[in-house]
């Protein structure tokens, strides 16, 4: 029998560190932290799980505040505090909070600026030719612009804390004239008859604005007959108001004859569902 003993190699020398274990108290009080700064975000705007690189908390402490109902869940990647006091215009934040560089255009743009009494199923947003973005949970409808029309009348406006970009009043108005084969003639000449009574927008910008989008030629009999009608027309001579097109003057009574049914029944519009 060989006596030969085997030397066995010294074990490496282990450095323990203290962690906090899931069930001990140093645990629960990062938990506790983390969960406190996470609300505290979540109760002035909407967020999204990269919001909380800058916080540097677990994303687990996200998925633990969801199942509790502390936090709600309003669409893919998008939360609010449960005591979250949503907006009439909650829809238009959760799509810029999705996508930063898009801008709310014609028929929501129309809503955020009441111009119309007409509420979309779907948020419309422009972007840049090449782009469409997309999304299975948020309801939108995509329009492309060239370069120059994308970044001409762009407002921005706070809801919910989220920054979002909007067409102003007069942009919006020129861009309903450009695709009036998608939403209709008379939405576009209402747009324009309530920015013009209501001092949404003035007779410079609503003009420069058709001008960009090449509708001018298209706007300029709906605007004789808005500004002869109004009282205030800057095209008058010596004969007075110039005669406008029969189409005009028969979208303005199309429009009056909208608003008058719409009073008489007191019909009232609500969002259809939630874009969440």
């Amino acid at each position: 029998d060989s006596e030969e003993c085997f030397m066995r190699e010294p074990k490496a020398k282990t450095i323990r560190h203290h962690l906090p274990t899931s069930d001990g108290p140093l645990y629960r009080r990062s938990m506790k932290q983390d969960a406190s700064a996470i609300l505290n975000l979540a109760r002035s705007r909407i967020i999204r799980p990269r919001d909380l690189n800058g916080l540097k908390v677990s994303r687990q402490v996200l998925a633990e505040l969801v199942e509790s109902g502390e936090l709600v869940r309003t669409a893919r990647g998008l939360y609010v505090a449960a005591d979250f006091d949503l907006t009439e215009n909650h829809s238009l934040a959760e799509v810029a909070k999705r996508w930063p560089q898009a801008v709310v255009c014609l028929l929501s743009a129309l809503q955020f600026h009441e111009l119309s009494l007409e509420l979309p199923s779907e948020v419309w947003i422009a972007v840049p030719r090449g782009h469409s973005p997309r999304s299975r949970d948020l309801r939108h409808r995509v329009v492309q612009l060239s370069a120059e029309t994308f970044s001409a009348g762009v407002e921005t406006h706070t809801i919910e804390g989220v920054p979002v970009h909007i067409y102003s009043a007069a942009k919006t108005v020129a861009d309903c004239f450009r695709f009036r084969n998608r939403i209709g003639n008379a939405v576009a000449y209402e747009a324009l008859k309530n920015a013009w009574t209501g001092r949404k927008a003035t007779a410079v910008d609503i003009v420069a604005n058709a001008k960009l989008c090449h509708v001018y030629n298209i706007m300029r009999p709906y605007l004789e007959t808005l500004w002869g009608l109004c009282g205030s027309c800057d095209h008058q001579g010596s004969g007075g108001i110039h005669r406008c097109s029969r189409e005009a003057l028969r979208l303005h009574r199309e429009s009056e004859n909208l608003a008058a049914n719409r009073s008489r029944l007191n019909c009232r519009h609500f969002p259809v569902g939630s874009f969440a």
